[in-house]
């Protein structure tokens, strides 16, 4: 029977490569094909994202070969994030994509409007939601690239949701979250298990050190709400792409990383199957 399920495949698309994960159902799921196609984004005028695209697209007949459920996880790049609070003038769908449809106008301006949006659910009425901004014609090219019905798109998913998603056993209710990404760092903050804070920054290669900058400047900036019992709140990081260990002496952190509570996240183990994966393809297990 479960030679009839489709496969699950997971695409990851990022600036600089896209990255394919296939994954045969059934009783025990594993991976069964994956692939990294590498693309160089030029400073031509094109969206960020165009170059990632045409590498999926000629990736794709050669990988989808057979039928298959598909999820798209985007890059952080190209994804604006902000928090929203929930208003009791809101009622309907409609009423809600204006709200945030507003919100995001206010901080960007007329580009707002092209522009596809979405928003977390919560349980707690009146507390802050993740409001996610992607362009339009990218949500229109990726749709059109799954016509057929062996390959069907069940959904697009910003890094940051797909992430926390994946691991939200792993927080407490007061937590830092830290992405990691070649050249950006998505920084959120929980507290009592609502989102606080989000912010996502451009970096280098050395992310621990903008790490331990960023985690000093919104401690300044908000002060003892970043504490917990008068103690710095966990931070979790995970950075697949930067699978080397924390390098926890002074000589090599000079913002002192090592005095706060940080975890950091195997990127190698799977948590649906405890199934092995190389850190490579590990953004590519969510969704």
């Amino acid at each position: 029977m479960s030679r009839l399920l489709p496969d699950q495949v997971r695409i990851i698309l990022h600036p600089t490569q896209v990255i394919l994960l296939r994954i045969a159902r059934g009783r025990a799921r594993r991976i069964i094909d994956k692939c990294i196609v590498p693309c160089r984004p030029r400073n031509n005028g094109n969206p960020p994202w165009h170059y990632a695209l045409l590498a999926l697209e000629e990736a794709l007949p050669a990988f989808c070969t057979r039928k298959c459920e598909v999820t798209v996880v985007l890059s952080n790049h190209f994804v604006r994030y902000s928090l929203v609070r929930n208003s009791e003038q809101v009622s309907t769908i409609d009423e809600e994509q204006a709200l945030v449809r507003h919100h995001f106008a206010r901080i960007y301006g007329a580009a707002a409007s092209q522009w596809n949006l979405s928003i977390s659910r919560t349980e707690h009425p009146g507390k802050p939601r993740i409001a996610c901004a992607v362009d339009q014609e990218l949500i229109a090219a990726l749709r059109a690239l799954f016509p057929s019905k062996k390959s069907v798109l069940r959904s697009i998913q910003p890094y940051l949701m797909a992430a926390f998603n994946q691991y939200r056993d792993q927080f407490q209710s007061s937590s830092w979250l830290a992405l990691v990404e070649d050249g950006i760092l998505c920084l959120a903050r929980l507290e009592d298990s609502n989102w606080q804070s989000i912010k996502c920054i451009k970096i280098d290669n050395n992310w621990r050190r903008d790490l331990a900058i960023q985690l000093d400047r919104e401690e300044f900036l908000s002060g003892d709400a970043v504490t917990l019992a008068g103690k710095r709140i966990p931070v979790i990081v995970f950075a697949p792409e930067y699978p080397e260990p924390i390098d926890v002496t002074p000589e090599h952190d000079p913002e002192h990383i090592q005095q706060r509570s940080v975890s950091i996240l195997d990127p190698t183990l799977w948590p649906e199957p405890a199934q092995a994966a190389d850190s490579a393809h590990a953004m590519a297990l969510f969704g």
